[in-house]
């Protein structure tokens, strides 16, 4: 089983059409098809995960024993104040322990870079772990994988090769590495390891990854407030979110996935979605198969399913459409004149400073 663990809901960024629902400060035209409104959602420092809750959590998956992979993911996890801590226990008590990936899921903006937020050339040595990683993805090998594993394998002669966490940095433009994903990157054939600590991405030696480069995110966004219901787009049958992406875990509790927690506590369903303690197994959600398949027209999964882009054939994409505003989501943010049963968050007015979705022109409400 797979876990996204939302460490937060606050972010750096304003995306037009985050599934998370972290980044709407001001829900008004032209992306709205004209109508004026200042509704936000308030998911900010409110949905910080304590250390307290993060401390039950790793308690549970040392339980549950089935945890293959954990996604520290938000918001931007790397707002959180207490990041560092979180990591320190994930590390310590989890990883290579119990779970055999754990990777932090960030936007990398420059900003952070260049702040030297994430760990330096003699912090990624002394954080390296002295197991394999596991997590190979094509897009990380330079800036995780290889350089990490390589000071694991050093590490493990040194009996024979007399380098230690102490002495590898100054030692380190002797150290020379040659892998065939080099040449692809752009880079010479072989690489000294003082060459390969500048793209090392880690914070207190969590892996720190990137999906997309910021300037493409709005390629991939889907408009995440048109339900399918609502549009009247054909739906697949089966959704692999609860076992491909994982299953959710918030400041609030455990969703069987994360696009569904957002859409959950929006239209107030928290009573048939959310659990507080960590299930063992995707299925014990109704409408959820014992291979982590969510029947997305269940009994069970119906009333979440037909809320989320997700489980449309066809997607609406926000590079195509901006961001329209379904009339169950209007309803549901108070945007159609009842807002006696709009959730406490959201408010009226509420604006936060963010950076501006990259690649996306407020203007036209498309991307550019």
């Amino acid at each position: 089983m797979n876990i996204e663990f939302d460490v937060t809901l606050q972010c750096n960024f304003s995306c037009t059409n985050c599934n998370r629902h972290s980044n709407f400060n001001d829900l008004s035209s032209p992306l709205t098809g004209g109508k004026k409104n200042s509704v936000g959602m308030n998911l900010y420092e409110n949905t910080d995960i304590s250390i307290e809750k993060t401390k039950k959590f790793i308690e549970e998956v040392k339980e549950n024993g089935t945890i293959e992979r954990i996604h520290l993911i938000g918001g931007e996890p790397l707002v959180h104040p207490t990041m560092d801590k979180i990591c320190d226990l994930m590390r310590e008590e989890l990883w290579g322990k119990h779970v055999k990936e754990i990777l932090i899921i960030s936007n990398l903006h420059p900003k952070m870079l260049k702040k030297g937020t994430l760990d330096g050339p003699q912090q990624v040595i002394e954080y390296s772990p002295s197991i394999e990683l596991g997590c190979d993805y094509e897009h990380s090998l330079l800036s995780t994988n290889i350089p990490v594993n390589l000071i694991r394998e050093i590490l493990s002669k040194s009996n024979e090769n007399g380098l230690t966490k102490d002495n590898m940095l100054e030692n380190a433009s002797e150290i020379q590495y040659s892998h065939p994903v080099f040449p692809q990157m752009g880079f010479k054939d072989t690489m000294s390891l003082s060459e390969l600590l500048p793209h090392v991405h880690t914070f207190h030696g969590i892996p720190v990854i990137n999906y997309k480069p910021l300037s493409a995110k709005h390629e991939e966004h889907r408009c995440a407030l048109v339900a399918p219901y609502d549009s009247g787009q054909e739906m697949i049958e089966k959704c692999d979110h609860p076992r491909h992406c994982g299953i959710n875990y918030a400041f609030d509790g455990y969703w069987p996935c994360a696009n569904g927690a957002a859409i959950a506590r929006l239209f107030k369903l928290e009573d048939k979605y959310k659990v507080d303690k960590l299930p063992k197994h995707e299925s014990e959600w109704d409408g959820v198969d014992e291979d982590g398949i969510a029947d997305t027209k269940s009994e069970g999964m119906w009333d979440l399913c037909k809320l989320c882009q997700v489980s449309a054939k066809t997607m609406i994409m926000e590079k195509d459409h901006g961001r329209p505003i379904s009339v169950s989501y209007r309803k549901a943010m108070g945007l159609e004149g009842d807002k006696k049963n709009v959730p406490d968050y959201i408010i009226e007015g509420h604006k936060k400073r963010l950076a501006p979705n990259p690649g996306f022109d407020e203007d036209s409400g498309t991307g550019v």
